[in-house]
């Protein structure tokens, strides 16, 4: 990768710096607050991965205690979907539960980290695009994909599993 970096001519540069400082305001600007369903979901997993871990216990066994202590035992759901919960996309959980072990559990690193992913996934389809297709297709396809709302909407919600299967796919 570093002989395509070093291929990059001035007015390259300055056209890819242009569709990134885009990416960056839609990702970056004004972080929400609130998350939803899905970033729930995961931050809520990471906490109990990173709780197996501290307890040397399966995470299995985590969910399952965290379930059954939920309700006086008539609102305690069932524990068979937990087996897969936070294992379906098991990278993403990983990297929330770093991010909440280095900086605790706030939604900020969560809606931050998944802002990342998506960022980078507009990079690396620069890349891709450029080796595949030429520089004219690989900075339309940043531009595109950074630019498209459905895009930063899903990414921006802390559904960052969703950007890093983007990223893998085109990695």
């Amino acid at each position: 990768m570093g002989s395509v970096v070093s291929e990059i001519d001035g007015r390259e540069a300055g056209l890819l710096g242009i569709v990134l400082l885009v990416a960056l305001v839609f990702f970056f600007h004004n972080i929400p607050q609130d998350m939803g369903d899905d970033g729930v979901t995961f931050g809520i997993s990471a906490m109990l991965i990173n709780r197996a871990q501290e307890t040397r216990s399966s995470a299995y066994e985590v969910f399952r205690d965290a379930v059954h202590s939920v309700g006086s035992g008539s609102r305690a759901m069932s524990t068979d979907p937990l087996r897969f919960l936070g294992f379906g996309t098991p990278l993403w959980t990983a990297f929330v539960a770093l991010a909440q072990k280095a900086f605790g559990v706030t939604s900020f690193w969560e809606f931050f980290l998944a802002s990342l992913i998506g960022f980078l996934t507009v990079v690396a389809t620069y890349f891709a695009g450029r080796a595949m297709y030429g520089r004219a297709a690989g900075l339309l396809s940043a531009l595109l994909l950074g630019s498209s709302l459905f895009f930063v909407i899903q990414t921006r919600s802390a559904s960052g599993f969703l950007a890093i299967g983007a990223l893998m796919t085109i990695l």
